[in-house]
């Protein structure tokens, strides 16, 4: 019975392994991978049918597989009931809504890799050896992604999307995108992995290690200057405040490696600013920027009630809301601005006009419980209740930049989010659990 015992851990081990591994590459490829129309795509009856998504689709069915065959270990909470509604209600309001199959596949395909990715997180990181994996493996994205975006703006091109006019480009300064090609996308996705190089930093006891991940941090903090995006800085700031914050509440061990981490990235952003002054400048106060990044959103922020208005309860569905403020302001300014070009940009404001009132409500709903329940774990004080920190950070960057942008619309963001979201439920899930459930042998 031993032997057969233990022959079944093994096998359940490896099929662990191999589902984290299948989630891995599903975040590499949504992550690395341009996300642009592809002559390799397939066309059936008119429609374009992306071999990437094909590709996410075949990595999920063995983590599909995990979930279901270790859902007993999930147990079923509020929240599940919340982001049930949730999902529901987004997804039939969205088919209805959407004008073309590509559309209606976006949306099966967002909430799709958002279950799977969050369902498969919640188990897998009750084991504390794949938690820590997690959080280097981002780190090493952001770093590599990183890099790209300081080479990108070294040359003033971005050679992954060759030909095509997605990176935001001035005469005056240029605004790294990386492999997101959108400098808002990239400086919020740095500030949403930021956390947990933090993090792994204060609990590293090594000194090599203590040096790489300074220098990783060092780079995501270049990287970061180099968007520009004045939302992402200031969530970044945001998110160094509470940190702090916590630091000086809990009055960790780790306190005097924060502070040294912290003066290090204000050394490392002082420097950036005053070598580019002048393009910081530019970035940052020139007409060009005040037009596209405040007025025009001022100017959309100010019709979206008359839109949300039209459909007060359920809105105009998923992805709608461009359309939706074309129709209630069809002038030359308001076609130029709307028409797929230029969205809502506040995830709040974005939400009641697609979804209404109800969708507005389940998806608050499903947010709250997440916070609370993440909140709940840290203050119960348990072994590894320290991992929430970043965990919650993290996930507040997003809600806070989705005052200025739609951020949980975005796929690599979204990714991120209920990645992240997945996991602080599992340590909120081991706290029930043994120890030895908890802890990686």
């Amino acid at each position: 019975m031993n032997v057969t015992g233990n022959r079944l851990n093994s096998a359940n081990e490896r099929y662990a392994i191999f589902t984290l591994t299948c989630i891995m590459l599903m975040v590499t490829i949504i992550l690395l991978y341009p996300d642009t129309p592809s002559s390799n795509d397939l066309i059936f009856s008119g429609a374009r049918i992306s071999i990437v998504k094909i590709i996410l689709a075949s990595f999920s069915v063995p983590v599909v597989i995990y979930i279901i065959l270790n859902s007993g270990r999930l147990h079923f909470q509020y929240l599940d009931a919340a982001l049930f509604a949730f999902s529901s209600f987004f997804i039939v309001r969205g088919i209805l809504a959407a004008q073309t199959f590509n559309e209606t596949g976006r949306i099966i395909v967002y909430f799709g890799l958002a279950a799977v990715i969050y369902y498969g997180m919640s188990i897998l990181c009750q084991k504390r050896a794949f938690l820590r994996f997690v959080f280097f493996f981002l780190g090493v994205i952001g770093v590599i992604i990183s890099i790209y975006a300081l080479l990108e703006f070294s040359l003033r091109h971005n050679m992954l999307y060759e030909g095509l006019d997605l990176a935001k480009k001035n005469a005056d300064f240029y605004r790294s995108g990386s492999t997101f090609a959108h400098p808002v996308i990239l400086g919020l996705f740095l500030v949403q992995v930021a956390p947990f190089l933090v993090f792994l930093f204060s609990q590293e006891n090594r000194y090599r290690m203590r040096i790489f991940y300074l220098n990783t941090i060092v780079i995501l903090t270049l990287a970061l200057g180099v968007t520009f995006s004045k939302s992402a800085w200031a969530t970044a700031i945001v998110c160094i405040v509470v940190l702090s914050i916590w630091v000086v509440w809990k009055k960790t061990n780790s306190r005097k490696l924060l502070l040294i981490l912290f003066i290090a990235i204000a050394v490392t952003f002082s420097f950036f600013s005053i070598s580019l002054s002048g393009t910081v400048s530019s970035a940052l106060f020139s007409a060009q920027r005040n037009a596209e990044s405040y007025s025009l959103r001022k100017y959309v922020w100010s019709i979206a009630p008359a839109a949300f208005i039209q459909k007060p309860l359920t809105g105009f569905g998923m992805w709608q809301g461009a359309h939706a403020l074309t129709v209630m302001e069809p002038s030359e300014k308001g076609n130029n601005a709307l028409q797929g070009k230029y969205p809502i940009d506040n995830l709040y404001l974005t939400t009641l006009v697609e979804e209404g009132l109800i969708g507005s409500a389940l998806l608050a709903a499903s947010l709250f419980l997440i916070f609370y329940n993440g909140i709940r774990t840290f203050m119960l004080g348990m072994r590894y209740h320290s991992w929430c920190i970043p965990l919650l950070v993290s996930l507040f960057a997003v809600l806070f930049e989705g005052l200025f942008f739609d951020s949980l619309m975005v796929r690599q963001n979204m990714i991120i989010f209920w990645l992240s979201a997945g996991i602080l439920r599992s340590l909120e899930l081991s706290v029930n659990e043994t120890e030895a459930a908890f802890i990686a042998r």
